[in-house]
């Protein structure tokens, strides 16, 4: 009996030596492998599978979001929005601004008050409800395919915040994000097409558990992350083992855009993707005499903070955009001159407060200039057009 628990003892003291070198080795030589996967710990949590759409927010959620650079309450509503509880009917005698976008409007790294569109809010003195419709990882195909919902809050103007740094690949891409969403083409009438019908529900994301000691694990213990991510994968790789759909030769991270040839056949098409599916969104909106602006949400990449071999500012996404814009008759708003890598996190790519600050006030200034008017629908830039019409069309 002795000698068996002495076994035993030897066989923990051995385990536990074990793990505590794996872990001092992964602390010391391989921490990246867990800390980018554990940048973001909300995605599970306020996330859900959509059928339509590939995820959505999940209704009646509050939670704690920490990362390394932030922590913050997230409260959504009965309507899946992350914003305060509002009736589908309009008050009488308010306009309303409905605003929809990706992680920028969500407001991945700041409070609920401090986002440009309650700071927006704010300063128009109770003449308009701005309501926020961000999902994180969405695209402008996603805005698209939610234009009925948003109709159904009656708003007088749409404002898109068109993501300089990942819409255009978000549009053409079928996996995103670890998730499985529609993708669009163009046909051979140059019809816009949304493919990647079903969607596969991918359930496997590695984040934080929902149980406090499960948080305090994954937080303290990097073998526990790694085992997450082994298991992720190992489960996606079972149930879903499916290729990248869309324009695959189109790079994820846009590089084909910032620094590639911008007169390839890939950029044009991405190009021409995206201006099918906005001029689809203004004449959703025509059709119901709502406004349309779309206002530019820069990221590190315009300040030379995403590509390692070019560290200097490109505006490369921006003037594409600046010129489908002027094309199809959008207003644009953009705040690009306005930003700088000061108003971004350090090791997250999103915005502090200042960047908030600063997109309000820019649209707080457009409004003011030409009204919350469905009828009123003219071009407004702030940046000069680098790339002219005709080398994309």
């Amino acid at each position: 009996m002795k000698k068996l628990v002495s076994v035993i003892m030897m066989l923990c003291f051995s385990t536990l030596l074990s793990l505590f070198i794996g872990e001092l080795l992964l602390r010391t030589f391989f921490s990246g492998l867990v800390e980018i996967q554990d940048r973001h710990p909300h995605a599970k949590k306020f996330f859900q599978f959509d059928p339509n759409l590939g995820w959505s927010n999940v209704p009646n959620l509050q939670g704690m979001h920490n990362c390394k650079d932030f922590s913050y309450q997230v409260s959504n509503n009965s309507h899946g929005m992350r914003f305060r509880e509002i009736s589908i009917d309009k008050p009488k005698g308010i306009k309303r601004i409905t605003v929809i976008g990706d992680s920028f409007v969500w407001g991945m790294g700041v409070p609920d008050r401090e986002r440009f569109t309650e700071v927006l809010e704010r300063q128009l003195n109770a003449k308009a409800e701005v309501l926020n419709f961000g999902v994180s990882g969405y695209g402008p195909l996603q805005y698209y395919l939610s234009i009925d919902r948003i109709l159904m809050f009656q708003p007088d103007l749409v404002i898109v915040v068109f993501c300089l740094g990942n819409d255009f690949a978000d549009n053409v891409l079928w996996e995103r994000y670890g998730y499985y969403k529609p993708y669009a083409t163009i046909d051979s009438d140059h019809k816009l097409r949304i493919e990647g019908y079903p969607l596969h529900n991918v359930k496997n994301m590695v984040n934080a558990p929902a149980f406090s000691f499960g948080k305090f694990i994954q937080q303290k213990l990097y073998l526990y992350r790694l085992f997450q991510i082994a298991v992720a994968k190992a489960n996606k790789k079972s149930t879903v083992s499916l290729k990248q759909g869309g324009l695959t030769s189109f790079r994820d991270d846009q590089y084909d855009i910032y620094l590639g040839d911008v007169l390839s056949v890939t950029v044009k098409q991405a190009v021409s993707i995206n201006e099918a599916i906005l001029n689809a969104i203004k004449s959703r909106l025509k059709e119901n005499k709502v406004a349309l602006a779309v206002v530019s949400a820069p990221t590190k990449c315009e300040y030379g903070g995403c590509f390692p071999n070019n560290r200097n500012p490109n505006f490369r996404a921006r003037d594409i955009l600046a010129t489908s814009l002027q094309k199809l008759k959008i207003p644009f708003i953009d705040v690009t001159s306005m930003l700088n890598l000061e108003d971004f996190y350090e090791h997250d790519y999103h915005w502090k407060v200042t960047g908030h600050q600063k997109v309000a006030y820019a649209l707080k200034e457009w409004i003011e200039v030409n009204g919350i008017n469905p009828d009123k629908q003219e071009i407004t830039t702030g940046c000069s057009l680098l790339f002219m019409e005709s080398i994309y069309f």
